[in-house]
């Protein structure tokens, strides 16, 4: 739901540099999600730098790895370690500097 929200808020209320191509206005663009569907010209143990989960969390700061116990063994691994690896490029702050704070918190919320 806060990924619609968000592109939501992209086409009403982002600023005039968001483009009119519906590519440009998803929240988190990645076109692959390692290991189950690896990038153009990767491997299946080669994680692409436009995996969808480096996307997500390049935008969202992962608070809490104990909240994904749920995954299996692999996967809760992965994530893990990503979590260690990956910076926050802009901030959902910074994203979204136009929105009202309240409805950036529902977001960051939502996310």
């Amino acid at each position: 739901m806060g990924c619609i929200l968000a592109e939501m808020a992209r086409v009403w209320e982002g600023p005039k540099t968001v483009s009119n191509n519906i590519s440009d206005r998803v929240l988190f663009k990645g076109n692959s999600c390692y290991p189950h569907s690896p990038g153009p010209n990767c491997s299946k143990d080669e994680v692409n730098e436009k995996d969808q989960l480096i996307k997500i969390c390049e935008v969202i700061k992962i608070k809490d790895i104990e909240q994904m116990s749920f995954l299996n063994k692999h996967a809760f691994g992965y994530m893990v370690d990503l979590s260690k690896h990956v910076e926050i490029k802009e901030s959902l702050e910074d994203k979204f500097n136009y929105l009202e704070s309240d409805v950036l918190e529902l977001l960051d919320g939502m996310l």
